[in-house]
């Protein structure tokens, strides 16, 4: 128990650890654990539907062990999976290619894996807010 308490210590003291704690959830979320179904299906249809449902659930699991070594808010976690659900359903990462980035929707079609990067900056930019605004709370 004291080993797992000094782990605890170590991570919560260590803005780093915890930034790339916060980044393997997000691959770990976000990559390895989505299933096929998922992947093809959670920007179909209903914006509720069991595919985006089910990843995103899994994916913010993923974060739990991370913030909850690092001592913070498990409030956290509503942000993550909020966020996680309205950017996987794809609406602001199309919108941002079509309104700011000014393609087409056949490039968008197209040049697929650029929605999928786009895709992640948004998540990495979730990522950082979460991260900066618990090492300002520590400062």
């Amino acid at each position: 128990m004291n080993t797992v308490l000094s782990i605890r210590d170590y991570i919560h003291n260590s803005p780093a650890l915890y930034l790339v704690s916060l980044i393997l959830a997000h691959l770990i979320g976000d990559w390895l654990i989505q299933s096929e179904y998922e992947a093809l299906n959670k920007a179909r249809g209903r914006f509720w539907n069991r595919a985006l449902l089910s990843h995103c659930f899994k994916y913010t699991l993923c974060f739990v062990p991370a913030i909850w070594i690092a001592k913070e808010n498990m409030f956290w976690l509503i942000l993550i999976l909020g966020s996680h659900l309205v950017i996987d359903r794809r609406f602001p990462v199309i919108w941002w290619r079509l309104h700011i980035c000014k393609c087409s929707p056949e490039a968008i079609e197209k040049t697929f894996w650029i929605t999928v990067v786009v895709d992640q900056v948004f998540h990495f930019v979730i990522i950082m807010i979460l991260f900066f605004a618990s090492v300002a709370g520590k400062v």
